[in-house]
């Protein structure tokens, strides 16, 4: 007498994710972004108040992080983030960070300058499929940064030192989706498409007697719209 049997058909491939994590630790780039800008009160009919650009590669800049436009233009950065997991880890509330620190010209009397920039943004990250290898996410966010762009010294005729200094401040908010990649247990190759709108403000310090400092005032509206990738470790 035959005795036939069948094995059970293979569970679909399962990780723990993040389950029983209570803290994340990111990090992320732009690896293509495109962003608009158009300048505050500018003419809609003048291709020089509205500024366009787009990229790609790994390291990509995020205009976002250096307070795009002026004389804080995009750097390379990438940013780190902290976040705490809970409701059976599906939701994240954290922060990510970003700093850069920049010297143009270095050596050139004439032009030298140092920027320094950054931001922190605040973020709420829901993850759906829990326990799967692919898990999608949304996320909203809302922070704020700024920067300052030192110009070279020069003294003039009279002795007098001139050397200015740009200011800006931008606050942002923005949106974004995408995936968590599980491959090993508590550890997340991370894609996401991100929107982001910025409003920043600027002004401008002398140290010359002669020159008075502007008060601030919105430089204009941006959008950037960026593929993000980075790296997730739960713990």
């Amino acid at each position: 007498m035959a005795v036939g049997a069948s094995a059970p058909a293979s569970a679909a491939p399962k990780v723990r994710g993040a389950d029983g994590k209570r803290f994340r630790l990111h990090f992320d780039t732009n690896i293509f972004d495109f962003s608009h800008f158009n300048r505050n009160g500018g003419n809609l009919n003048d291709p020089g108040d509205r500024v366009n650009s787009v990229g790609f590669g790994i390291g990509r800049p995020r205009p976002i992080d250096s307070g795009y436009p002026g004389p804080l233009m995009p750097r390379n950065v990438f940013g780190i983030g902290f976040g705490y997991v809970f409701l059976q880890h599906r939701a994240i509330v954290g922060a990510r960070a970003a700093l850069l620190v920049d010297g143009s010209d270095v050596g050139d009397n004439d032009g030298r300058a140092t920027v320094v920039a950054g931001q922190i943004v605040p973020y709420f990250h829901w993850m759906f499929l829990p326990g799967r290898w692919v898990r999608p996410y949304v996320e909203g966010r809302v922070g704020f940064g700024g920067g300052v762009d030192v110009g070279d010294e020069d003294v003039d005729n009279d002795g007098n030192r001139e050397r200015r200094t740009a200011h800006v401040l931008f606050p942002t908010v923005g949106v974004g989706g995408g995936v968590h990649l599980f491959p090993v247990d508590f550890f997340s190759v991370d894609l996401g498409l991100d929107f982001d709108y910025v409003a920043p403000h600027g002004r401008d310090t002398f140290e010359d007697p002669d020159l008075d400092d502007t008060d601030w005032g919105k430089l204009g509206d941006g959008i950037v719209l960026g593929l993000r990738a980075g790296a997730s470790v739960f713990f």
